[in-house]
């Protein structure tokens, strides 16, 4: 890829509930040949390997701890083995193939819906089980993101952030209608309740997908909605120009939003896509600047030093006066035939 991604994920457990429903996953989605024996003679080189692309996903499972756990790690792990089994992977690089790419993207979706379906129906104690699922694939500088519930994507570019996704939510669905505003939306006791979802006992599945084109420096963020149920659009935009660093800004972001109530696990997975030829020159750039002018010494380093030196001067002055003193004795002593002048 001709960027460097800077990612991470982490899924916190909250202030309230006892058991994570929620799911992440990152992934490189490469193929890759390693030699156990060959008869070739390049033997420094034992493997082959070409990476496509990278993968985020995060799902927030619903009905009960067992069965939501239970649901978002099996939709997670039945879009990742679609991904990786059943997609031709010349669709990652050919964008005369766009189409058939995102028709696939979708059917990775359903195929995780008709596995929870058939883990429904084989036990029961499961039925009703269901699962939020926001996917985005990165094919630089192509970004697709499929989608289905109320987990989101964000895309934050310069000093800007925007939600890719909408909410699949009744209440949001009274928004667009015009039938409440967003602010009355907020307050709206029933918010979470979805219209949309895989599995939650409903064959029908209603699938969103986006495409953008990414530029270096931008970044994306998908979370499930223990965290915007606390923290706002506003405040997540704030922290991400404070912070740059992937690990960073998730870690921060999950203690925001438990110290606003955590009422609900917080699952988040964010990716910087860094301009690598840029970070090289600057890096080079630096390191001439430390070889050329040597960075200026703090106050107090450079107080200590001249306070020393001045120090080692004085002794040094004194040491040669002393000498000085005795070589001048030592003279006076010969004149004298070694006796002492009164």
């Amino acid at each position: 890829m001709a960027v460097r991604i800077d990612c991470y994920g982490v899924s916190d457990v909250g202030n309230v509930r006892k058991g994570n429903e929620d799911q992440f996953v990152i992934a490189d989605l490469a193929k890759k040949i390693s030699f156990s024996h060959s008869s070739l003679h390049n033997e420094n080189s034992p493997q082959l390997e070409q990476v496509y692309g990278k993968l985020f996903v995060v799902a927030d499972g619903m009905g009960g701890a067992v069965a939501g756990e239970q649901a978002s790690a099996i939709a997670v792990e039945t879009v990742v083995e679609y991904v990786l089994r059943s997609m031709q992977w010349s669709l990652f690089l050919d964008q005369s193939k766009d189409a058939d790419f995102q028709d696939e993207l979708k059917k990775a979706i359903l195929y995780s819906q008709n596995k929870i379906q058939e883990a429904t129906e084989q036990f029961p104690d499961l039925q009703g089980m269901g699962t939020t699922l926001t996917m985005a694939c990165a094919t630089w500088p192509r970004l697709y993101v499929v989608h289905a519930g109320d987990s989101r994507c964000y895309l934050k570019r310069k000093s800007d952030l925007k939600q890719v996704t909408t909410d699949h939510t009744v209440v949001q669905q009274l928004v667009e209608n015009g039938v409440i505003t967003e602010e009355k939306a907020e307050n709206v006791q029933w918010g979470n309740l979805l219209w949309n979802a895989i599995g939650g006992n409903s064959s029908e599945l209603a699938t969103d997908i986006y495409k953008l084109e990414l530029q270096h420096g931008d970044m994306i963020l998908l979370c499930s909605d223990g965290l915007n149920k606390h923290v706002t659009d506003k405040e997540i935009n704030c922290l991400m120009d404070l912070n740059t660093n992937a690990e960073d800004i998730c870690k921060n972001l999950v203690e925001l939003a438990k110290e606003e109530g955590g009422t609900d696990n917080i699952t988040i997975v964010v990716a910087h896509f860094i301009d690598e030829e840029k970070e090289n020159n600057k890096r080079y750039e630096d390191m001439e600047t430390l070889i050329e002018e040597p960075a200026e010494k703090a106050p107090k380093q450079k107080k200590e030093e001249e306070e020393e030196e001045e120090a080692t001067t004085k002794d040094t002055e004194r040491i040669q006066s002393s000498m000085d003193e005795t070589i001048v004795d030592a003279n006076i002593q010969d004149l004298t035939g070694g006796e002492e002048l009164s």
